[in-house]
């Protein structure tokens, strides 16, 4: 049930002494996985009413009913058959599933109502838990009403979802040539003429002497040289700025610092020319600067995410690399030794999300004196 407070964004209601808690966590092996996890929550003491806002098997989003954000996180480490990190940002729980592997699926409870889900697994409701219906419902109204909640509760922004690339299958093609053989020509004895002597009295024939072969040589194999592989040179470094304030349409506002973590990996051809891939992983926090009379404006972090490719010349280096929220992020530098010295430039996307309404704006940042070092 939703209601909504003057002048402030939307509440959710419950029972007293809990609060609604944003819990973002992932990544899940599918669909089962999912719900498996979220009726294992359910059961752990302390845990009240469970809503499934965002099904993503990635980074899945639920408002759980708890008395604080670190009681959430708390209970998400004692979960059986999961390994999790959890960690309290604000009024929300950010958390990570370290063991990745496909999980048995088990009927919890005999009778009571059950939903059946992906591969079949029949699933059985416990401790009267709704939960699931609020699967259904994102289903049918899409991830906006997921944006809503979440937005709600933290007064920010949902974490963007992170880009997964399919490396590229790369053909091997065997080298190196076969030798070849040597033929030995047969060795043939020289011929000796036939000659006719007059025969003489009481005169015994010279005899014919033939001709030893003379000794054969073996040719001796050339040996193959086989090319070295080009080893590729890797590249890591960190920066940090801030993409300005944000303002929601209720008067809160938020100041955007982030840090970026970049990683370029750069091959030399033969040619002098360099080519490699790029990525990039940071934070952008949202620090309350502004809370209006009767408004609720909550601190909150989204992570920084991008991929892409780099290339060059010499000891010229250029890398683009984009992600999700319209990221796009340019770095140009050059070579110095063991460095790559040059600047960043980065523009983004950032968003507001409420019943009062909903505002985009995109924000530029420019970042000098950036060295990457091996």
């Amino acid at each position: 049930m939703f209601g909504r407070s003057a002048g402030s964004s939307v509440d959710l209601t419950g029972p007293v002494g809990d609060r609604s808690v944003p819990l973002d966590i992932g990544p899940f092996a599918d669909q089962s996985d999912l719900l498996h996890f979220a009726m294992l929550l359910e059961t752990v003491p302390g845990m009240g009413h469970i809503d499934l806002i965002d099904p993503d098997l990635e980074t899945a989003l639920f408002v759980v009913r708890a008395p604080t954000p670190a009681a959430v996180a708390a209970a998400t480490m004692r979960v059986p058959d999961y390994r999790v990190k959890a960690e309290v940002t604000g009024n929300a729980v950010s958390a990570r599933i370290e063991e990745d592997k496909t999980r048995a699926v088990a009927l919890l409870a005999r009778g009571g109502t059950g939903v059946l889900v992906g591969g079949g697994a029949l699933y059985a409701a416990r401790n009267g838990a709704l939960w699931w219906r609020w699967a259904a419902l994102v289903a049918a109204v899409g991830t906006a009403a997921a944006a809503v909640v979440f937005f709600a509760v933290t007064g920010n922004e949902p974490a963007p979802e992170p880009v997964a690339l399919r490396p590229s299958p790369t053909a091997v093609t065997p080298t190196g040539a076969l030798p070849t053989p040597t033929v030995r020509p047969p060795v043939v004895a020289p011929s000796v003429p036939l000659t006719t002597a007059t025969p003489q009295p009481a005169a015994s024939p010279s005899p014919v002497r033939t001709p030893s072969p003379g000794p054969s040589a073996t040719p001796t194999p050339r040996p193959t040289t086989t090319p070295t592989p080009a080893v590729a040179q890797r590249y890591r470094g960190s920066f940090s700025s801030s993409l300005g304030s944000v303002s929601a349409v209720n008067g809160c506002q938020w100041d955007t610092p982030f840090t970026g973590d970049l990683d370029v990996s750069l091959t030399r051809a033969a040619d002098g020319t360099l080519r490699g891939d790029a990525n990039l992983s940071g934070k952008i926090s949202y620090v309350v600067t502004n809370v209006p009379p009767g408004a609720i404006c909550n601190p909150s972090a989204v992570s920084l995410d991008g991929t892409g490719s780099a290339n060059g010349n010499g000891s010229q280096v250029n890398a683009s690399l984009s992600g999700s929220r319209d990221l796009a992020l340019t770095f140009s530098g050059t070579v110095q030794g063991n460095n790559l010295v040059g600047s960043v430039s980065m523009e983004r996307s950032l968003s507001t999300v409420s019943t009062f309404g909903n505002t985009t704006e995109t924000r530029s940042a420019a970042v000098s004196g950036v060295t990457l070092s091996r």
